[in-house]
């Protein structure tokens, strides 16, 4: 039974599928978004904007991995996320085991690949690429 919600207390709140799934009122019904048809010209921009990214991101590995990437004044975390984002692009989610107690490296490295466990690889890309370009906008 779906019971009428006031959308001015939740803002996030869709209700694009629920008229499949509920039976409301005419008037909420008439106020529902139509469902949007894929446009073939909007994959195309797809396919190159995940070009792009992918330019993006291997010059953002080559930055990093340069020895300029060596000295930025980067934080821990800020290299753990890189790491996860890396492992999670070319890897996937996080496998496996916890690493032991006594390799607290491989621990921080496991939990920051496990972090963003779920995420899709343009996501880890653009993260990835985002906390390389707060040290070398210029390059990218």
């Amino acid at each position: 039974m779906c019971i009428p919600v006031c959308l001015a207390t939740i803002p996030t709140f869709s209700l694009q599928n629920v008229s499949s799934h509920c039976t409301l009122p005419h008037e909420i019904k008439a106020g529902l978004p139509k469902p949007e048809t894929p446009d073939p010209q909007n994959r195309l921009n797809s396919s190159s904007m995940t070009a792009n990214l992918q330019e993006s991101f291997d010059k953002a590995v080559e930055l990093a991995s340069s020895p300029e990437g060596g000295k930025w004044p980067m934080s821990n975390e800020q290299k753990l996320t890189m790491y996860g984002c890396y492992k999670q692009i070319n890897v996937g989610d996080c496998t496996g085991s916890r690493p032991s107690m006594f390799n607290p490296v491989a621990q921080k490295k496991f939990d920051a690949w496990n972090a963003i466990k779920g995420t899709s690889k343009d996501e880890a890309m653009m993260k990835y690429v985002a906390i390389v370009e707060t040290f070398a906008p210029d390059e990218l």
